[in-house]
């Protein structure tokens, strides 16, 4: 009976109590009440109508909440960029647009069919487990990874979430899903990555090590062990200043923070490691920084021991520098051999040449006289081409009277020989320089001027000499034709010629630096600088 009621006064609870006070009043008619007691009875249940008649006005606006709250929930659902399903009895029956994206099958070909059928074989018997484990209240993941069979046969992965709820009065599990397959394709990518990082990174022969933003090792390959004579278990969270001295580790620390900060700073150099026992080796440096968005940057490092090639390097060099000063040293052998003997030889014929001329009386010398001007002729000649061939061979007036006064005797005689213009600037009057340095430096301007002959076909040569805060510097540059750089040196040796190399080999002997700029129709620049005190 009082269920009736409740149910009763939920739907129309002002009927209710009208009904109820009509029964008061009916009942109220058989007793002996006063009028006053009527009055506070019928005001008491008039409080207890509009009480009732308020909480109708409530329970409407709690239905209308739950109603909009209910649209609000489906439109969610609906518009989820997740997709979501409610499965009873294994059977999906409801799911949300995503789904049918996600999968590609429509509504009415997932109808009546269970879940498990879009599963891939392999997943099913786990899937079917937890599904049943969770109905049966045993602890189940919270989330787990299935794979799913989409209508146009790919294979996608999910990220599924289960929850039991209650649906239309029955128990059901409500799931949701979310594709993860590009990112598992990314993650599987990145494993395949690391793999072969760490393959290249164990098995180099080159040291590598990855450094923290604090300089110390997080991790080093066996080539760095060896190089370093530490094992990884000392190498790890050691700082990389251990192996070298005060110096570099301030020059290093420099470069660090320039590319940290994203400055400009060498990408490839060279410095002094010291190893534990105390041996120096020359360490080729290739250091990356690696950025990350929420972590310190680390530094990958791979360095490489090219001790002995330097060493090998610095040989050649030196027997470089040997064999020009040997070439020099025979050059002027045979120069002095030229002068003071063949040279004296052609002197002494033409003197008795003159000597026959005077002693002939004049009879003779009509008949013969045209023949010994001919011959004295020829043999001056040759005399003037033998010193040609002794002033080419060794820089004679070099190493008596230093370079100025040798550089402006060869532009002389190269204006007298081609008549080329050449506007010549030399800032100075002597020279106090080794005459190795000395003959060197003739050497690469003489080339410099046989190239011009050669190959320019140019008007004028500009000539410059000075002495600049401690450095030598020689120019020589010519209006001409010029020629492309990258296209000569991607010749072989024999097809562009010796002379820009042995140029090069002459700096290189003297400590100095070679620069040569030309392009077509541009004519072409040399400029050597040599320090002074080299």
């Amino acid at each position: 009976m009082c269920a009736r009621v409740c149910r009763k006064a939920l739907n129309n609870p002002s009927e209710v109590f009208v009904n109820r006070g009509q029964e008061e009043l009916s009942k109220m008619s058989h007793t002996d009440k006063t009028k006053d007691q009527l009055l506070e009875e019928l005001t008491k249940l008039h409080q207890r109508v509009v009480k009732l008649e308020a909480a109708e006005v409530e329970h409407q606006q709690v239905v209308e909440a739950l109603r909009q709250a209910e649209e609000q929930y489906r439109s969610l659902v609906e518009r989820a960029s997740d997709a979501i399903i409610i499965i009873q009895n294994e059977k999906t029956v409801y799911r949300n647009p995503m789904y049918e994206k996600v999968l590609g099958y429509s509504v009415t070909e997932t109808m009546d069919r269970s879940f498990l059928d879009f599963v891939v074989p392999e997943d099913r018997n786990l899937v079917k487990d937890y599904y049943y484990k969770r109905l049966e209240g045993k602890p189940t993941p919270r989330e787990y990874e299935v794979r799913v069979m989409t209508r146009s046969g790919r294979l996608v992965t999910m990220e599924v979430k289960p929850d039991l709820i209650e649906y239309k009065g029955e128990p059901a599990t409500m799931v949701v899903m979310r594709d993860i397959t590009e990112r598992k394709e990314a993650e599987e990518a990145l494993r395949e990555s690391e793999e072969r990082f760490r393959s290249i990174f164990e098995k180099s022969r080159d040291a590598i090590c990855l450094i923290d933003s604090e300089g110390r090792y997080l991790m080093v390959n066996d080539a760095m062990c060896e190089l370093t004579g530490v094992s990884r278990d000392e190498l790890v969270n050691k700082h990389y200043s251990t192996f070298m001295d005060k110096e570099t580790h301030e020059l290093m620390e420099q470069h660090w923070l320039q590319r940290k900060r994203g400055e400009p700073a060498p990408d490839r150099y060279e410095f002094k490691l010291i190893r534990t026992d105390g041996d120096i080796r020359i360490i080729d440096n290739v250091p990356t920084v690696i950025h990350f968005q929420d972590k310190p940057p680390l530094t990958l490092t791979i360095l490489r021991d090219v001790t002995e090639r330097r060493r090998m390097e610095d040989a050649l060099e030196s027997m470089r520098s040997k064999l020009l000063n040997l070439q020099e040293s025979e050059r002027s052998k045979i120069s002095r051999v030229l002068h003071d003997t063949i040279g004296q030889n052609i002197g002494i014929l033409d003197f008795n040449l003159a000597t026959i001329v005077e002693i002939l009386d004049e009879t003779s010398l009509e008949s013969i006289s045209r023949l010994i001007d001919n011959m004295r002729n020829v043999i001056r000649e040759t005399g003037d081409k033998l010193r040609d061939i002794s002033s080419g061979l060794h820089p004679r007036l070099v190493q008596e009277l230093g370079l100025v006064a040798g550089v402006r005797n060869l532009i002389d005689r190269f204006q007298g020989a081609t008549w080329i213009e050449v506007h010549s600037s030399i800032q100075l009057d002597e020279l106090q320089i080794d005459e190795s340095v000395a003959v060197n430096l003739y050497r690469i301007v003489q080339e410099a001027l046989t190239n011009i002959v050669k190959h320019s076909k140019c008007s004028s040569v500009l000539f410059e000499m000075a002495v600049d805060d401690g450095r030598l510097g020689v120019m020589v540059k010519d209006n001409g034709t010029g020629f492309s750089l990258e296209d000569v040196s991607q010749r072989d040796i024999e097809q562009r010629g010796m002379g820009l190399f042995i140029m090069e080999e002459r700096a290189k002997a003297i400590d100095g630096r070679l620069q040569i700029h030309s392009e077509p129709d541009q004519g072409t620049k040399v400029q050597v600088e040599v320090y002074l005190n080299a």
